[in-house]
């Protein structure tokens, strides 16, 4: 594998989210590749980070989402209606 298609899988590769054949090759290339190994290193700690961190929606979240979204179901909605689905 090379740098062009290792990295676009690394944050897959953390979450245990490929299969073992993918996961050797992507392992193999880090071994040898210094940038793609301090990619791996970067996007861990961020992860590490991000599952530490305890950040909570404002209270009103949901009723300032809520009607974004409804509008938005409304339109996919409306859509599948005219495509025939």
């Amino acid at each position: 594998m090379n740098c062009r298609k290792v990295q676009p899988l690394l944050s897959l590769f953390l979450d245990n989210e490929i299969d073992e054949c993918t996961r050797e090759r992507i392992l193999r290339h880090v071994k040898r590749c210094l940038s793609c190994k301090q990619e791996l290193v970067t996007l861990a700690k961020v992860v590490r980070i991000v599952q530490k961190s305890t950040v909570e929606p404002q209270r009103d979240y949901c009723d300032l989402f809520k009607p974004a979204a409804m509008r938005r179901k409304a339109l996919r909605d409306k859509s599948a209606e005219s495509s025939g689905m």
